[in-house]
């Protein structure tokens, strides 16, 4: 169950095991995350609004903190799915590959 689990994250987030045009759903979330992150990043920068919401903030960088760490940590899991990274030395590999960095 947890290999058919990470095999269909593998196909979900590594884009060149997609079968169809495009991003996958989960891809496309993730990149609506980055725009969102980004945006709130920006609205941080003006000094009206960060200082009127800063909980608010401190929150959405918290949640925006934990999604890209659990996406971080989900890729080098799926990673063992190709030939290249499987094993430790392998996870060690993908960890310092320009993609994962």
């Amino acid at each position: 169950m947890l290999k058919q689990l990470q095999h269909r994250l593998f196909v979900h987030l590594d884009t060149e095991n997609w079968p169809k045009a495009g991003l996958s759903p989960l891809n496309k979330a993730l990149m609506l995350f980055v725009l969102l992150s980004i945006l709130s990043v920006i609205l941080e920068t003006e000094p009206d609004i960060f200082e009127n919401n800063r909980k608010t903030f401190k929150i959405i960088n918290s949640i925006f903190l934990s999604i890209f760490t659990l996406e971080y940590f989900l890729r080098l899991w799926i990673m063992g799915c190709k030939k290249e990274y499987r094993g430790f030395y392998g996870r060690l590999k993908y960890i310092f590959s320009t993609f994962a960095l």
